[in-house]
């Protein structure tokens, strides 16, 4: 039996469960046990093994939005680094809306679960930690942190080898309790001397201090950016505000960030428990609409609301509810290099399949599994050179899949017309010939032709390249184009376990260097009888 956490002294922040003996990842919740961290053979399970991707980027000083995970206190189900047997687990996979992610627990550091950053990172968004202290015992513990430089800065230290050790970018400092006058000044330095070193250590990553203690060491939150919380916010690269806020405070806000050069550093804090000013749940767009009338930043809250309160049985029904509801709040973002490889599922099945097959029939999850996730999702986009009409879904599916334990349902009633489902916005530089394949399984309909879009920008115009099989004409001998719109390809084909696959690769010079800026699907049939398709994986690399 492998030992207990608490008898493994040369593993402060790993260990292994003790009912299960596999590889878990905690917190180091006491300053001696982050003092004596040190990485080992037994902490490599738990790094991520994801680098952060590009994504499409943003207009400068365009909000960013942050969003911070409180889920029922943490390291619950995703602290598995080989995952676990569960059949409908808490998953995040609206990554396209967010640049980064805190993962929050009340534990003195909080260090995320390798499956959360692994996710995070295929989708171009940040990782960032957490520093806690809260009431009599962080009052305590800061005290004894702040004695001298000498402890504040092997604290430093310690913080930056972590998050340099696990793969992730940046850390929140949520000091909840008072501090002694005197060593205000110190609190000051250390988040100072944290940004310095993290930005050193880790390009481009990111420290935010909460709005809680003020420049005197009461513990009093400003909802607001001001004089009291400042000094904090000038040293660092960001402020989480409290979410009490008011419209007039956020006025002035954004006037003294402005003021500073530093206009969407601001994070103003939206709980989506509704636990401020603001409703929340599926009401939290009116103060998302608040926030974004003042170009600041957003720092959403505790967004497993969903499935703390609205059912675990209908989860992903109410999280596309939730996410639908407010999209238009945040930027979207898609991928930037290839090889785009994906198959859909969300990190987590029923079953587990390879190549269409049932691998293991127990339920599982592991957020390390999780593959790209669709920019678009349950919503109807038109392609730009499509005729998108008729009634038309596309969703994730996960009662069967090709790879994984899900994959891409696209649902219509054609009535003669192409449906368009758009799939992914991106900014990807073509380097050469491109090899496309995408995998797919018809489950109802007759006499529907599937074929994949995309869209090109070069020499300053926007073209489509369509990858198709034969049409249902052409397989009866009759020459007819699946599309009347782009560039055709015929893919060759090869069935197996009840899912085709199709493969072409692409060798055009005049595509050299020209940009990949969107991926969609589309469907064309000459009955009117509904249809199902799955799409079960989607690749595209150079050849």
């Amino acid at each position: 039996m492998t030992a207990p956490c608490e008898q493994t002294m040369h593993l402060p922040q790993f260990c292994y469960d003790q009912e299960t003996g596999e590889p878990v990842c905690q917190p180091l919740k006491t300053l001696e046990k982050l003092l004596q961290w040190t990485p080992n053979k037994d902490t490599e399970h738990g790094k991520a093994v994801v680098h952060l991707q590009t994504c499409t980027p943003k207009q400068p000083n365009s909000p960013r939005t942050t969003l911070c995970h409180d889920m029922k206190g943490g390291y619950l189900e995703d602290r598995f680094v080989n995952g676990v047997q569960q059949a409908d687990p808490y998953r995040f996979y609206h990554w396209q809306y967010i640049d980064s992610f805190i993962y929050f627990s009340h534990s003195f550091i909080t260090i995320p679960p390798c499956g959360w950053t692994n996710a995070a990172h295929r989708h171009g968004v940040q990782m960032m930690g957490t520093l806690i202290t809260e009431w009599d015992d962080g009052y305590k513990l800061c005290h004894k942190f702040l004695e001298s430089l000498d402890i504040l800065n092997q604290v430093i230290d310690q913080m930056v080898k972590i998050a340099k050790y696990y793969n992730f970018e940046g850390w929140l400092v949520n000091i909840e309790n008072k501090i002694e006058k005197e060593q205000v000044p110190k609190l000051i330095e250390f988040v100072k001397r944290l940004t310095e070193k993290m930005h050193a250590e880790i390009p481009n990553s990111t420290v935010l201090w909460y709005d809680s203690v003020t420049i005197h060491g009461n513990l009093k939150w400003q909802d607001q950016l001001n004089d009291l919380n400042k000094a904090y916010f000038d040293v660092c690269d960001g402020i989480f505000l409290n979410y009490g806020w008011k419209d007039k405070g956020l006025e002035s806000s954004a006037k003294m960030a402005v003021d500073a050069g530093r206009p969407v550093d601001v994070y103003v804090g939206v709980d989506v428990f509704g636990r401020s000013g603001f409703k929340g749940g599926y009401d939290v767009k009116e103060a998302l609409d608040a926030v974004n009338k003042h170009n600041m930043s957003i720092a959403l809250f505790a967004q497993g609301w969903v499935y703390e309160t609205q059912g675990v049985e209908n989860f992903m029904e109410n999280e596309n509810r939730f996410w639908e509801n407010i999209r238009n709040c945040f930027h979207v973002h898609g991928p930037t290099s290839l090889p785009l490889s994906t198959s859909f599922c969300q990190g987590f099945g029923r079953k587990y399949y390879m190549e269409g097959k049932v691998e293991e029939e127990a339920a599982w999850h592991n957020l390390t599994k999780q593959e790209l996730q669709p920019t678009f999702l349950n919503s109807q986009f038109k392609s730009p050179a499509s005729s998108c009409k008729g009634n038309q879904c596309m969703r994730l599916c996960n009662s069967d899949a090709y790879k994984g334990g899900g994959c891409l349902e696209l649902t219509g009633t054609p009535q003669g017309d192409v449906l368009c489902y758009r799939l992914f916005s991106a900014l990807i530089q073509i380097p050469g010939p491109l090899k496309i394949e995408y995998v797919y399984k018809i489950t109802a309909g007759k006499r529907v032709d599937l074929f994949m879009e995309m869209q090109i920008f070069v020499d300053d115009a926007e073209s489509l390249l369509i990858v198709r099989g034969l049409s249902a004409s052409e397989k009866d001998g009759v020459q007819e184009k699946v599309s009347c719109h782009g560039k055709e390809y015929v893919a060759g084909e090869k069935c197996v376990n009840g899912w085709c696959k199709r493969s072409v690769i692409i060798k055009e010079e005049s595509l050299l260097g020209a940009a990949i800026v969107g991926l969609n699907f589309g469907c064309v049939s000459k009955t009117e009888e509904p249809f199902k398709i799955l799409i079960g994986e989607l690749q595209i690399a150079e050849a």
